[in-house]
């Protein structure tokens, strides 16, 4: 059974491995060698963590996080949702997006909006398999990465009975 919950102080470290882990695999294959070291030998999520505290939703089973998501506070964009490559396809990254999801709506978001890389084909399409609709498609600056990414928006239409 998965349990979503907040992110608890003291765990931040054990998600942000997470989040790397989940990083390698779906975007590290997309990005060059030598942004893929950098990000590994850096890991951006401890700090990213560390600033959404509780806001960060942690997906666990049997007491051990397997994924984690995150929307800006009180906006209706979903930043963040990883699931450790251990657990892809087993329900976790759809058990953190319907949270995320409920909240959104219960927020009085009329949408429920994110990026992903293009390439990451995997994320792209189970956004759009959870209702979710592409609204624009471009090359941006990742500033994390610190080089041009081809990114699609896509966005959800929420209603307040989610």
């Amino acid at each position: 059974m998965i349990t979503i919950r907040p992110a608890e102080h003291g765990e931040a470290d054990a998600l942000a491995s997470l989040g790397l882990r989940a990083w390698a695999e779906g975007i590290g294959p997309h990005v060059p060698d030598h942004v893929r070291r950098r990000i590994c030998a850096s890991n951006p999520f401890l700090p990213f963590i560390l600033e959404m505290g509780p806001h960060l939703l942690v997906a666990e089973r049997d007491g051990t996080a397997i994924g984690i998501a995150g929307c800006e506070r009180h906006s209706g964009e979903l930043s963040d949702l990883w699931v450790d490559p251990v657990y892809f396809g087993r329900g976790v990254g759809s058990a953190l997006l319907d949270t995320v999801t409920r909240r959104a709506a219960a927020e009085g978001h009329e949408r429920l909006s994110l990026q992903v890389m293009t390439d990451n084909r995997r994320a792209l399409e189970f956004y759009l398999s959870r209702g979710f609709d592409i609204s624009w498609q471009a090359e941006l600056l990742d500033g994390i990465l610190g080089i041009p990414l081809h990114k699609t928006g896509m966005d959800k239409k929420l209603t307040s009975s989610m």
